[in-house]
């Protein structure tokens, strides 16, 4: 038995911090996340769960705990009975920071929109995503824990969600940047298949990948080097402290790697989790084929180039590209490998300030530079108060048409309902996106020249790269 709150006048009651796991501390470190172990009296869940282990930069005043393992609801329902769909959110942040109570994940507009909206906590950077053949041996092989946390609250929702009024049969996955390669990984992943009905990928790569996704040989070695270049034996990393753990790894890995990256401690192709490179599993078609809407924003152009980014001289026709490309191409692989269509979405509304990722180390992108990566979730949330910047009223006007996109395809996998501009399926004859743009909102083809073209051939015929101009 759980106790929530009631907020807003009832309209919706959110219950916070409820665990799905044990705590994965001590020897449960580096180890596949076990059920919560069930309890007798109520539990009073007023107060989320501490964020996961991560940078402490910008994070002062956050609770941080490798006891992290819990999950938050949001409800309208008044009764058990009502079957309402599910949103279950997973954020971003490079596999590395990032936790499911920021402010502009807040569940309240959706909640209010009908639907049961869960948001969870997963391990992130070396807590969730780490190897050695000590591990294996301890774990039964190598373990994507991160992935595996998702998993295991997926099941959580399967069983207990009908308890707040939802549908276990009606669960939307939706997520952005790590979060929607998350998606895509669960799409993919054999672990995965039943716990969802629809998907949703925000910035999360489509036939190709936004991140890097290693072999378990490659990633146990990257592993097992950095134990040694930081002069740690097994024991250490099992035994010191968390936070300890977190800032001598990130730190020995990134020195000792020293290729300019941001992210390591990633999901990696285990075997278990996760058996193929995701993008390379849509291409070849073993996949949910479920209802999926997949898009972007005009500041992707960072992520899915920004290995390329010194050789393509600022060009932004191709800067452009590498942002369109993971649901047209995507889109277009479908329509020519007979599997269903997918929604395609792209976001390029100009935003007030800087907003969510600095480009300081990576020099300032020449498109989309004022559109960063994540700017369209506050408007999905109905969050853009909490960000502190001041959106122009059309930006609200925006931000209730976007969510009713969201709010219907959860509801039945088409994002169409009336009062909105029609967004057609991306289909042969029909391949178009919703463009969300300056001051519009419509379907509309994107590739509009040669240089695009060669974007999105480049994707179709490199499925599972992370975009580089090897073979381009």
């Amino acid at each position: 038995m759980v106790q929530g709150v009631s907020c807003e006048e009832g309209s919706y009651s959110v219950f916070r911090g409820i665990p799905y796991a044990k705590p994965p501390v001590g020897e449960r470190r580096f180890a596949p996340a076990e059920k919560a172990a069930p309890w007798e009296s109520v539990r009073s869940c007023s107060t989320f769960g501490p964020a996961p282990v991560q940078p402490t930069f910008g994070k002062e005043g956050i609770n941080m705990s490798e006891d992290c393992l819990y999950l938050n609801i949001y409800t309208p329902a008044k009764d058990p009975e009502e079957k309402l769909p599910v949103m279950f959110w997973i954020y971003g942040g490079g596999f590395t920071f990032g936790y499911s109570h920021e402010d502009m994940y807040h569940g309240g507009a959706i909640s209010k929109s009908g639907c049961v909206f869960v948001s969870i906590n997963y391990r992130t950077n070396i807590f969730g995503f780490f190897n050695t053949p000590e591990l294996a041996e301890k774990n039964g092989g190598a373990r994507c824990c991160g992935i595996l946390d998702q998993i295991l609250a997926l099941e959580w929702v399967r069983d207990n969600i009908s308890g707040f009024g939802g549908d276990p049969d009606n669960v939307l996955i939706f997520g952005q940047s790590a979060g929607g390669l998350s998606t895509r990984m669960h799409l993919a992943g054999p672990l995965s298949q039943g716990l969802f009905a629809k998907a949703i990928v925000h910035s999360g790569g489509g036939l190709c990948e936004a991140d890097l996704v290693r072999s378990t040989d490659e990633f146990t070695d990257m592993c097992v080097r950095t134990l040694e270049y930081v002069g740690w034996s097994f024991e250490d990393v099992m035994t010191r402290p968390a936070q300890e753990v977190f800032d001598v790894m990130m730190k020995g890995v990134r020195d000792m790697m020293a290729d300019g990256d941001l992210y390591y401690f990633q999901p990696f192709v285990d075997g278990f989790a996760l058996t193929e490179v995701p993008g390379k599993a849509i291409h070849s078609g073993n996949y949910a084929k479920v209802p999926i809407m997949c898009g972007t924003v005009a500041g992707d152009s960072w992520m899915f180039s920004r290995k390329v980014r010194s050789l393509l001289e600022g060009d932004n026709e191709y800067f452009k590209g590498f942002a369109l490309c993971p649901s047209i191409a995507w889109g277009r692989h479908n329509i020519k490998a007979g599997y269903p269509p997918i929604y395609s979405y792209y976001f390029d509304r100009p935003q007030p300030e800087d907003l969510f990722l600095s480009y300081t180390s990576h020099g300032e992108p020449p498109f989309g530079a004022d559109c960063k990566h994540g700017s369209e979730l506050p408007y999905i949330f109905g969050t853009l108060d909490t960000m502190g910047i001041a959106y122009a009223g059309y930006d609200y006007e925006l931000a209730e048409v976007m969510r009713s996109y969201w709010i219907n395809f959860a509801k039945t996998g088409d994002p169409n309902g009336e009062g909105l501009a029609v967004w057609p399926l991306f289909e042969a004859g029909s391949e178009l996106s919703m463009h969300f743009g300056k001051d519009d909102v419509g379907a509309a083809d994107l590739v509009c020249s040669e240089d695009l073209e060669r974007v999105m051939r480049f994707s179709e015929d490199h499925p599972g790269m992370l975009c580089s101009l090897e073979g381009f």
